[in-house]
Order: structure tokens, then sequence, then C-alpha cells
């Protein structure tokens, strides 16, 4: 089972720059999770404890905000789901379920960081890719800033609407 699951992951995702060495560690470290569909992986307000690489299937991810409901699905195997599980226990404010039959491995916080105090490798290169998640994160978040104040005119309008519509309830 663990050498078709390093097969199946190999070059895919995120996983993508992981020797095979590495992979195999993962996948000996991982929880495999075979889901049933329209399971959920974790859902809004629990405590996170795990991060999970896609096997096979597909996971639909839902956050419901303030001003918007968003909803992405992801289907490569080795996508990365909740890598800031890895950091902190903060509660989730999106859902994640299974739209079809699928497999994941799971990381605990717990087993991770127990491979970082022994220094090893695959936590290194989990390291490398919440760097990268926050990276893009902190990239995208500029983004929305930049359009936001990038046309001050127009966001003046809109906030001046705002102040009146709030004003009339």
């Amino acid at each position: 089972m663990r050498t078709a699951l390093v097969e199946l992951l190999e070059g895919q995702g995120a996983l993508v720059d992981f020797s095979v060495e590495e992979l195999t560690r993962l996948v000996d470290v991982c929880d495999y999770r075979v889901m049933a569909a329209g399971e959920a992986l974790w859902t809004i307000d629990q405590r996170r404890e795990s991060m999970f690489f896609l096997v096979d299937g597909v996971v639909e991810r839902r956050v419901q905000t303030a001003l918007n409901h968003e909803v992405d699905q992801y289907g490569l195997p080795g996508t990365p789901l909740s890598l800031s599980a890895l950091i902190s226990d903060w509660e989730y404010h999106s859902g994640a379920y299974t739209l079809i039959r699928s497999e994941v491995l799971e990381l605990s916080r717990e087993t991770f960081e127990t491979l970082l105090e022994a220094h090893d490798p695959v936590a290194y290169r989990m390291v490398d890719l919440i760097a990268i998640y926050l990276v893009n994160d902190m990239r995208e978040a500029n983004a929305r800033l930049q359009e936001v104040f990038g046309r001050p005119a127009e966001t003046l309008r809109t906030l001046r609407r705002r102040m009146r519509e709030d004003s009339k309830a």
C-alpha cells in the first residue's frame, strides 16, 4: 500500500519536488483515510488538529464570510489542505467535504511537531510548503488591497454610499 501511495503522489501537486525517500517518509507518518462522498474533513468552528494531502477524489471547501460565500474544489493528487493546522489550533472558518469517494493522507500537528523536534527532513519540507502558502496568501491580500486603495475615488464613493445606507438603518 505504501509503495502505491508514493507512486501515486510522486511528482504531483505540492509534492512535486519531494524525493521518493521524502514521500515514503511522509506516507509513513500520515494516517491514510478513505472517505465516502459527503464526508467532512473538517467543519466550521472545529479546532484544527491536522492537515491533509489529497490522494484521490474531490474535496470542496466552503467559506462563509460576512460579504460572500466562497466555494473551492480540489481534485489534484498532492494538494495540501489546511496547512495552517500544523501551526496552531485556530478554529476553522470553513468546511471541507468530499464530493466523491476520496482518499487523503492526514498529518496531525502532534506528529508534525515531533518530526520538527527530531529535525526530520520531511518536517522542513512541510515548513517550506507553509512558507509558500503564506507568501501566496500575502500576495493575494496585497492584490485585494491594491484593488481597493489603488482606485481612491471609487473607494471613497463606495464608502460614502455605505455610510448613507448605514445612517438610514
